[in-house]
């Protein structure tokens, strides 16, 4: 019936009837709705797996593959139908998904204690910040630019 791979984007998997509704019944048992997955539409299920801290394991590619190629929802699994209100694509340029907390930087004393940390083009921008950042969190670091600096300490 489907062609659908681990590498297939999730919208792909949405939109297979029978993976589908796995996926939003995976997503309802957990209290989600297909509505949670709009800003991942894109990116490869196998991607999802892997980022899911074992929320999602990989037997259950398995039994989506199973699903998308015959088009039969694998007894035990749960089911839920689409969404009425779920976009079927990426939302566009200026489409706001919810409004972002704001951001505070949380320093964890110690987290690197004890530990030398190698940051390059620690001189400016972001490798900077970085090295800034765990020398605070109880680094000793090494900073390294290229070419080397009088301003390197």
């Amino acid at each position: 019936m489907s062609n659908l791979t681990p590498a297939s984007p999730l919208r792909a998997w949405l939109a297979d009837p029978a993976a589908g509704q796995v996926l939003r019944g995976l997503l309802a048992s957990e209290g989600q709705s297909e509505l949670a997955l709009v800003p991942a539409l894109g990116l490869p299920l196998e991607q999802l797996v892997r980022t899911s801290g074992g929320k999602f394991p990989p037997e259950l590619v398995d039994a989506l593959v199973t699903a998308a190629g015959t088009g039969q929802v694998p007894e035990g699994l749960p089911t839920a139908p689409p969404a009425r209100t779920a976009p079927a694509v990426e939302p566009g340029p200026g489409v706001e998904i919810g409004t972002p907390e704001p951001w505070t930087e949380r320093v964890t004393a110690g987290r690197f204690g004890g530990r030398t940390v190698v940051v390059t083009g620690a001189a400016s921008g972001i490798g900077r910040a970085v090295a800034a950042r765990i020398t605070r969190e109880g680094a000793a670091s090494s900073r390294s630019t290229w070419p080397p600096t009088d301003s390197m300490h």
